[in-house]
């Protein structure tokens, strides 16, 4: 396009002359408005030549075609005819010759290739510049034709860089440039007052390509100096806003407004100047608003550039009016609704969108009132995004650019490192608005030396924080969060109420004539209607936070919680729906469970847990005590429900696990022995009940309760008793028969998933009370949830839970036993709630909490052991009867990880021997123990256990093994498998093998039979047929609760003799001998060789203490007739011991003497000498014989007395000559 030919004569038409010659005509209602908007498009596009006229061009004053800019010949030539006009020629048709030739935008050929200043042209162009304002033209006579195109022409002139430095540096200039742009306004015409206008734009900002900003500067302060003619130009733009004409003329003010205030181009602008100005635009703020709803975007764009100036450099009584006027004006919701719902891949269009949205950013800062009507109209959860740290993807950024004053400075001062191109600075900066002048061209610094360039400081002093680039990109999302449900319908429901809200406060300014109307933003608010149906109270829809439960996004935190859940609360106290109040639980469970510290206590803990107590419906228990369990993260709340009895409650429920049916069935703990198949696992016996006075009826079974129920024979208020009650309770108040037959609605959690939560609010319980203080004092009286927790009311059915077998239960089980017993008075009595024996029955793999609570408690039992046990640690240990001593040394040396190890695992080492078969071995023997109480739990959850003893458990796998201190001495004499095994206390063990040795030795035959065991169990053997053990079990159990100290202090007698009996035959297919075990003895030999040989050094300083049983053993063996046909001779290993007993240490061998045991050697010598002949080998037994009780001679002789003594032995002298003969 050449230009636009907008004509004078009718206010609608206008044309489009293009440079290709043809010209096209339109009409519009609104032709300036379009104009406006089309020439800032055009000059936004690169067509920087764009201007409006008011006649057409006459194409034959053009010398050349319009497709090619002229040649500087015909320039100069019609910068001369504007000094002197050539003959013929009018001086208004030299003007229009020189509009038609010259472009617009400038001379082109005012500098050279170097962009230096052709010194003739530059004297031409200011000849020119002084020929235009001095020509002797009366502008109040002259046609508005010609006062149009003498401004075009000034325009042409002051475009380029000659033009644009003689404003101020050529004498008079600007005086007279003055006069004339003063006179012309006074025409009141649109034509001339533009053409004005945009020359003085041309003016305050350099239209060329190669300029200075000391220049710009200057200009500027130029045009600015006078107060009196900045009003008049704002008298002008503020009378044709008032009226609503003059597009044009309002968009060519903007242009010099924008130059004059708005960043980047206000850094060139004097201070002073800056402010003057500024403070006189503010006054006109209304007006500013006004333009808001222009139809023009231009001028839209133009007036928002002009607000953020004001606002963010203004006053801050300016800044604080204008966010006032953007309210009452109705702007806030238009730029709102441009920011949000304006998509586009035109840069103009999406320009005017980032205009808005830093509008609404500055309108919002700092104004509670206008985050008010945000809040009304946004959801809160999408203008959470607002206080988001997040940065929008790469590829969703708005990139908008602005020239850069500081960098170009910067460069003017180093042009040593060359030119800097716009392009390149612009591409650094993003996100800010841009008016259409910075991108006409590449702007390239002048290379003259300058002087330093002093740009003036920006004012931000309003400034928003919030991250808005981040809000609109999630805007257009959606999103369904419990505070944010967001999507296409609601988004066309906020575009429809505020567009219609712009359209019915436009209609009523329109209506309202000279008054002045105020936007009504109070009252104003988005409803939402697609979402009436979504239950919502406060900020959160209820069923999306129902949906994400626990599983919350850490990145939005929840907002205002406590407010948020005591308007849960309040809804709950007054729904009179069961599902309704279920879910309000359910809500209130998550937040409290989410901002519990901010939140603090519940003040009514305590009705909680009553409603709890008394309610009915599963649905409802199941919700309390989800919501119970996080109220009792806060210490307060704890205090309250242990004061309400909670412990006592949570135990009532605790006890329903045994009924969960779709739990593994675990065959071992069966009672398959004396049952038959059929046999339910709820009928036993074990419910009376009477609707009468004193009536009592039963026992029923679980089972034929609940067929009376059914057939109404009984009632909530039917009278009921169980062992484990401690009195009749109406059925109602029986926890067990209230949630089998009494309740209603269907339950959350399955009765495991119930034990287990239960299980885990009281090991957090027990956590806030510590047994010890921070100084690891106990504390005393022990912790009231601990008191209540160890009651017999409690403590029993908590142990009882560990039959359900299951993982997660048994887990919880044994971490809370071990924490409530912890420094607890009542723990030397756990054991009698059979904890132990339900303990080792545990077949799963999670056995480390089941370790913690046996290392802590095991030997901490006041129960009576069998003083007759090997060692003191079985005596003190409760598990005595049940695992081989190895493993309790294990767990009492090794702590629970290292036992945790060894019971799930296949070992076979010196210090451990444990398989699967034995575990095996050892659950079905407890389970056969107790295997009358456990079916009970399937029909009363409250029975309760009634301990007795059980027999020592005899593996078959260890009946040859001969355990000692810490370690099986048949794997520790096994020097093959394991050669050098380490042993933790030498001396220790030695003295234990000793004492072990002992005990061998004086081993005697049994003195009870199987018959005397019969006899004391009062059971009468039948002729032919084998007693079942269940009839040995049952008679046991008997005897043993009939005697049992604790209940009869006076039966402990006949008590001893019934475990004696009944572990007799218990144990009868283990291993029994009339005597001792020869293998046992030479595995005590040989665990004594491996001491002295290896740890010499250690046993130095003793005496060795078994010389009298070692020299018993040598003479035993030598005076056997037998000797050298026992399937376990003993002599070698007992030589071999006496060798190193000898090297080891000199008292040895001095008490070797003393005791005669050269003498016994002796004897040993030579009844083995007699045996060696020539073809005896290294290992037979005459042969080892000798070689150690030689061995044992040489290390004496280095001792004068033993060597003395030998001395007087001649058989020895004797029976080495022989040994050295048959060596050679």
């Amino acid at each position: 396009m050449f230009c636009i030919v907008r004509h004078a004569e009718n206010p609608q038409l206008f044309g489009i002359e293009f440079i290709k010659g043809q010209t096209r005509t339109y009409s519009s209602t609104d032709r300036d408005s379009l104009l406006a908007t089309l020439v800032d498009g055009i000059r936004a596009a690169g067509n920087r030549d764009i201007h409006v006229k008011m006649f057409p061009t006459k194409r034959g004053y053009r010398l050349g075609p319009f497709t090619l800019p002229v040649d500087e010949e015909v320039e100069s030539q019609h910068l001369k005819f504007l000094q002197i006009s050539p003959g013929g020629m009018t001086f208004s048709e030299v003007v229009q010759r020189f509009n038609s030739n010259i472009s617009y935008s400038g001379l082109l050929h005012a500098v050279t290739q170097d962009r230096l200043f052709a010194e003739n042209k530059e004297r031409l162009i200011n000849s020119a510049l002084l020929a235009l304002v001095e020509r002797d033209t009366d502008l109040d006579v002259s046609h508005p034709e010609d006062i149009e195109a003498q401004f075009q022409a000034l325009r042409r002139l002051v475009a380029s860089k000659a033009g644009f430095a003689a404003f101020t540096a050529v004498p008079g200039l600007r005086e007279k440039i003055g006069s004339r742009v003063v006179k012309a306004l006074t025409k009141n015409n649109d034509a001339i007052t533009y053409a004005v206008l945009d020359m003085l734009g041309a003016l305050m900002q350099p239209m060329h390509d190669d300029y200075d900003l000391r220049q710009e500067q200057s200009n500027k302060a130029s045009l600015m100096s006078s107060k009196k003619f900045m009003e008049g130009l704002l008298e002008v733009f503020a009378t044709h806003v008032e009226r609503g004409s003059g597009a044009l003329i309002i968009s060519a003010t903007l242009d010099f407004l924008t130059f004059a205030l708005c960043a980047p181009y206000s850094e060139t602008t004097d201070g002073t100047f800056f402010d003057e100005l500024l403070e006189m635009v503010a006054v006109r703020g209304r007006i500013i608003f006004r333009l808001f709803q222009h139809p023009s975007m231009a001028i839209v764009k133009g007036a928002g550039l002009v607000m953020k100036a004001l606002i963010e450099e203004g006053e801050e009584d300016v800044a604080t009016r204008m966010q006032d006027l953007a309210l009452s004006e109705g702007a806030l919701p238009k730029h709102l609704h441009i920011s949000l719902y304006t998509q586009s891949q035109d840069s103009r269009v999406l320009t005017n969108r980032q205009l808005s949205r830093i509008l609404v950013a500055l309108w919002v800062t700092g104004n509670e009132v206008a985050m008010q009507l945000l809040r009304r109209c946004i959801p809160y959860g999408l203008l959470q995004y607002l206080e988001s740290t997040d940065e929008v993807p790469e590829h969703d950024i708005d990139r908008i650019h602005q020239r850069d004053n500081l960098q170009l400075a910067v460069d003017i001062q180093n042009k040593n490192r060359g030119n800097v191109q716009w392009k390149l600075i612009e591409k650094r900066v993003n996100n800010i608005l841009q008016h259409w002048r910075t991108r006409i061209g590449m702007e390239n610094v002048d290379e003259k030396v300058q002087r330093i360039v002093v740009l003036r400081k920006r004012r931000q002093k309003i400034k928003s924080e919030a991250n808005w680039e981040f809000f609109y990109y999630r805007f257009l999302q959606d999103h369904a969060r419990p505070n944010l449900i967001w999507n296409h319908r609601t988004r066309e429901e906020l575009r429809e109420c505020l567009e219609n809200e712009i359209r019915a406060f436009n209609v009523d300014k329109d209506l309202g004539a000279g008054t002045v109307i105020a936007w009504n933003h109070v009252e104003f608010e988005v409803p939402y209607n697609c979402l009436a149906e979504e239950i919502k109270i406060g900020d959160y829809f209820l069923r999306l936070l129902l949906e994400e439960g626990e599983n919350a996004d850490e990145a939005n935190p929840m907002n205002k919680p406590q407010e948020f859940f005591f308007d849960l609360y309040h809804r709950f106290l007054l729904s009179q729906k069961a599902l309704m109040k279920g879910n309000c639980l359910q809500a209130m469970t998550i937040v409290y469970g989410r901002c519990h510290e901010t939140i603090g206590p519940f003040n009514d803990t305590k009705y909680m847990t009553i409603m709890l107590e008394k309610c009915s419906d599963k649905l409802e228990r199941d919700r309390l005590l989800l919501f119970l369990s996080k109220l009792i993260l806060n210490q307060q709340n704890v205090k309250d429900f242990i004061d309400a009895n909670g412990v006592r409650v949570l135990v009532d429920i605790l006890t329903l696990a045994h009924f969960h049916t779709n739990r593994a069935y675990v065959h071992t703990q069966s009672n398959v022995i004396e049952s038959n198949p059929e046999l339910r696992r709820d009928t036993e016996k074990e419910w009376y009940y009477g609707n009468v006075e004193k009536e009592r009826l039963g026992p029923y079974s679980l089972q034929e309760l609940k067929e009376l129920w059914e057939a109404g024979d009984i009632n909530p208020k039917t009278r009921c008793w169980a062992q484990g009650m401690d009195g009749w309770r109406p059925l109602q108040n029986v926890p067990q028969l209230k949630w089998t037959l009494v309740a209603t609605g269907t339950q959350v959690l399955n009765e495991s998933e119930l034990a287990s939560l239960i299980l885990g609010m009281l090991i957090q319980i027990c956590e806030f009370y510590p047994s010890r203080n921070a100084d690891d004092a106990v504390i005393r009286p022990l912790p009231k949830a601990k008191r209540l927790l160890t009651d017999t009311a409690c403590m029993p059915h908590i142990v009882q839970l560990l039959l359900t077998f299951d993982p997660t239960l048994v887990e919880r089980v044994t971490t809370l036993l071990f924490l409530v017993m912890q420094d607890n008075p009542m723990l030397p009595r756990l054991y009698l709630s059979g904890a132990f024996f339900f303990t080792m029955m545990y077949i799963g793999s999670n056995v480390l909490p089941i370790g913690r609570f046996l290392h802590y408690t095991h030997t901490k039992q006041a129960f009576r052991s069998d003083e007759a046990k090997a060692s003191t640690l079985m005596q003190r240990s409760v598990l005595g009867p049940i695992l081989p001593e190895a493993m309790i040394c294990y767990l009492e040396n090794y702590g629970p990880d290292k036992f945790a190890e060894i019971f799930l695992g296949e070992f076979d080492t010196p210090e451990a021997i444990w398989s699967m078969e034995m575990r095996r071995l050892m659950i079905e023997k407890i389970a056969a123990h107790i295997a009358d109480f456990s079916p009970r739990l399937q029909s009363n959850t409250r029975a309760l256990y009634q301990y007795c003893p059980i027999p020592t458990i005899n593996y078959p796998q260890l009946a040859s093994e001969l355990f000692c201190n810490i370690y099986y001495l048949r794997h520790l004499c096994d020097v093959q498998r394991f050669p050098d095994w380490p042993i933790q206390d030498p001396v220790k063990l030695l003295k234990d093998v000793l004492d072990a040795w002992k005990t061998e030795v004086e081993k005697k035959a049994p003195t009870m039979s199987a018959d005397d065991a019969y006899a004391v169990l009062g059971i009468v053997k039948k002729e032919g047929k084998p007693v079942e053990e269940s009839v040995v079990r049952r008679s046991y159990f008997a005897l043993a609760q009939k005697y049992h100290p604790d209940k009869n202090p006076e039966g402990r007698d006949m008590f001893e003799k019934v475990n004696k009996a009944y572990e007799f035959l218990c144990s009868r297919t283990g291993k029994v001998t009339d005597g001792p075990d020869p293998s046992n003895l030479l595995l005590i030999l040989k665990t004594q060789v491996i001491l002295f040989s290896r740890y010499s050094s250690e046993l130095q300083p003793y005496k060795y203490a078994g010389y009298p049983m070692l020299i018993r053993t040598i003479t035993m063996e030598t005076q056997d007739e037998r000797l050298f046909a026992k399937p376990v001779p003993l002599l070698a290993a007992a030589c071999e011991l006496v060798y190193h007993t000898v090297a080891c240490s000199p008292l040895n061998a001095e008490e070797l003497r003393r005791e005669r045991g050269f003498e016994i050697l002796e004897e040993a010598l030579g009844r083995c000498i007699a045996q060696l002949n020539v073809s005896s080998r290294p290992d037979d037994l005459g042969v080892q014989v000798c070689m150690n009780i030689a061995s044992c001679f040489a290390v004496a002789a280095q001792f004068e007395q033993c060597r003395e003594k030998l001395a007087e032995m001649p058989d020895v002298i004797r029976d080495i000559c022989r040994m050295l003969f048959f060596s050679v």
